[in-house]
């Protein structure tokens, strides 16, 4: 459901996935414990899940969203949180904390209960600076995607008032380190989706589509009766 959610904004379905990843990284450069990082990089993907219950024609808005179609936006906190207040998997527990509240802001600006400080759970606090950061750098039906550096550059404004202070300073310079240590950024935050059943299955849809486009399709034998496709 996450991955179905993302594909409606990311046609590559791996925004959750590099979310989640830059978010453990994060959290492992503050001092969190392995454990604590792989969970978090496991519940970050599913942070946006709630927008599975927001119409395409809102959520693909290419003008200013008017203010009823903005708090449809904002609901999507408080759905992704009633969907994964289901379970009592840790990582789930921890994935509907940060559904909630990734879009709180440190001022208190923020939705949808307008948590200030630290009142904002940590963990949504970090996913809430990969998430803004990846919007950026893949850009959006209303926005161009911009260069790590305009990215991280836009992040730094918002240092205190829309991010925790200090773990901005530490995603700044991890996601630096990060560009100069990987030549294709996207790839290493994005490399566990590689390993999805539904975005295999996804790819292999699309290779047998083209090959029908280009006769390939057409000229194969028939397949006996009975026999499943892979």
């Amino acid at each position: 459901m996450a991955i179905a959610a993302d594909i409606r904004e990311d046609i590559s379905g791996e925004h959750g996935f590099r979310v989640g990843r830059l978010s453990a990284l994060l959290a492992r450069e503050i001092g969190w414990e392995r454990d604590a990082c792989e969970a978090l990089d496991i519940a970050a993907r599913l942070h946006d899940i709630g927008k599975f219950g927001i119409p395409e024609k809102i959520l693909l808005d290419e003008k200013t969203l008017r203010d009823a179609e903005r708090q449809f936006i904002e609901a999507h906190t408080r759905v992704g949180g009633e969907i994964l207040s289901r379970s009592d998997i840790p990582q789930v527990r921890i994935a509907e904390e940060i559904a909630r509240y990734h879009h709180e802001r440190w001022d208190g600006a923020g939705y949808p209960k307008q948590l200030k400080g630290k009142d904002i759970p940590k963990s949504a606090r970090i996913v809430a600076l990969a998430d803004v950061f990846d919007a950026i750098t893949h850009g959006r039906p209303y926005a161009p995607p911009r260069s790590v550096e305009e990215a991280l550059d836009l992040i730094a404004g918002q240092r205190g008032r829309q991010f925790d202070p200090e773990l901005t300073d530490h995603f700044l310079a991890l996601v630096r380190r990060l560009a100069r240590e990987n030549k294709d950024l996207d790839a290493y935050l994005g490399k566990a989706a590689k390993h999805s059943p539904f975005l295999k299955a996804r790819a292999r849809i699309k290779e047998l589509l083209a090959e029908e486009r280009d006769g390939k399709g057409l000229s194969a034998s028939p397949r006996p009766p009975g026999v499943t496709l892979n």
